[in-house]
């Protein structure tokens, strides 16, 4: 792009909290701390979204007409030596289980079981499309612009009092330099 910018412009407010020693390491819990700022996280911001997107999409997987492969029989030995052979389950039972947990408990977290079905990934979203996941496209606009530009301007609120703390620290001997940071 044939930008230049001087390298003593560039000040990475992150290793100066580090370099401060007594401040928590990161964003979040930093401006909390110094600047009253609370911050929402990710996954708080979008999960509530999410969640139905992918509950709709197991169900889809569920109820639509798929017929499931069955995994192979194999043999596994067992901790005390013996052989027992193993029939892995279909994925069709493995999602008629996990809407039956899901009634017993609705807290139920949707986005493990996509891990925990690793071995059918690939035959899900041949069938049903690529898993919609955990994203923030699924977030109403006017929310993820305030989660967007709020670290933004936690980062520049902070930078000012992370200046003031490293010129009081440089001020003070060395001995002192937790006590004033």
């Amino acid at each position: 792009m044939g930008l230049r910018i001087p390298d003593r412009l560039i000040v990475d407010t992150m290793v100066r909290v580090f370099h401060l020693g007594n401040l928590p390491q990161g964003l979040k819990a930093l401006a909390l701390r110094e600047l009253g700022m609370v911050m929402q996280d990710f996954d708080d911001l979008v999960t509530p979204y999410s969640r139905q997107l992918v509950l709709t999409y197991y169900l889809d997987a569920h109820t639509g007409d798929h017929t499931w492969t069955k995994p192979e029989e194999q043999l596994r030995r067992e901790p005390s030596g013996a052989w027992k052979l193993y029939k892995p389950q279909s994925m069709g039972t493995k999602l008629k289980r996990f809407f039956t947990d899901l009634r017993r408990n609705p807290a139920k977290d949707v986005f493990t079981m996509w891990d925990n079905w690793e071995d059918h990934h690939a035959e899900i979203e041949l069938v049903c499309g690529p898993w919609p996941g955990k994203c923030i496209t699924h977030a109403p606009f006017e929310q993820v612009l305030h989660y967007a530009c709020r670290d933004a301007d936690a980062t520049l609120r902070l930078y000012a009092l992370l200046e003031r703390m490293r010129r009081q620290v440089r001020r003070a001997p060395q001995e002192k330099w937790r006590e004033v940071a």
